[in-house]
């Protein structure tokens, strides 16, 4: 009986999620039906990509341009809006190397790098065509030299990172889930001297949150990051953003979008001890 009422739990859990990622996702596509991409690259074609990242922590970053919904995130600044503090603060603490885990294409790599001067960074990225554009925009920005790509994360590699050598180190990881194999109480002596910046994915693993909070709530201080809802993005970030000025709201929610299910949040984890 015990088996069955776990799987009933199981399932209805896995429905309201899926519910709540379906209801989200509709409202995303209806405003994406109202805008194709041609009409989109028209209606912000006011928008100077080629300045680069034009708000944030990363002004000035110049990326490969494709004019996708992305791209316009990207040049806005306006990719996870709510880490700009935690970033800026990463930068002037001029860490002797950050280390990305789930580095994708570069935006965090390449910016650090950029905006880090003598600080070494380490990108972990497991597709290759990403692991592609990674390099393209740390040569655009002409910090190839800064930014070490590698592939698959895994235990082997954070062994042979040598985290308690003296040096300071940050962990900025964003691995869909992947996480709660990295930070766990079997790796826990490897960051007592390292500042982490993760995102949790209980949407994925129910749980993991309080697992590393439980882990690391001794050796670091804890700061919780909430993600804003997509659908909310344009009316919390939107209207501090000139060049969105009488763009419509559906257009502002494509570009604007995280494409998460559902609001998340990033753990700021600080080392006591040093």
């Amino acid at each position: 009986m015990k088996k069955y009422i776990i799987q009933i739990l199981a399932t209805s859990f896995i429905f309201e999620l899926l519910l709540i990622a379906f209801r989200r996702l509709n409202s995303l596509i209806s405003a994406i039906k109202v805008y194709s991409n041609d009409r989109l690259t028209k209606e912000l074609s006011h928008i100077p990509s080629e300045k680069g990242v034009l708000y944030g922590p990363f002004k000035g970053l110049r990326l490969i341009n494709e004019n996708t919904f992305l791209s316009y995130n990207a040049i806005l600044g306006s990719i996870e809006f709510e880490l700009h503090s935690v970033v800026q603060e990463i930068i002037d603490s001029r860490f002797d190397t950050i280390i990305n885990i789930g580095a994708s294409e570069g935006y965090y790599s390449v910016g650090f790098a950029l905006k880090s001067p003598g600080t070494n960074l380490i990108a972990y990225e497991y597709e290759t065509n990403h692991q592609k554009r990674l390099l393209q925009n740390a040569k655009l920005n002409g910090v190839q030299d800064s930014v070490k790509i590698l592939g698959l994360f895994d235990q082997d590699a954070l062994e042979s990172l040598n985290l308690l050598d003296g040096k300071r180190y940050c962990l900025f990881c964003d691995c869909e889930g992947y996480e709660r194999e990295i930070l766990n109480e079997k790796n826990h002596h490897m960051f007592l001297n390292t500042d982490i910046l993760v995102e949790i994915h209980d949407i994925f693993y129910p749980g993991i949150s309080e697992q590393i909070r439980s882990v690391f709530k001794e050796s670091h201080s804890i700061e919780v990051i909430d993600t804003v809802d997509d659908l909310n993005r344009p009316e919390v970030y939107g209207k501090s953003i000139p060049e969105l000025k009488g763009v419509h709201y559906n257009t502002q929610k494509v570009i604007m979008s995280e494409n998460r299910g559902q609001p998340m949040q990033w753990f700021w984890m600080k080392a006591l001890k040093r």
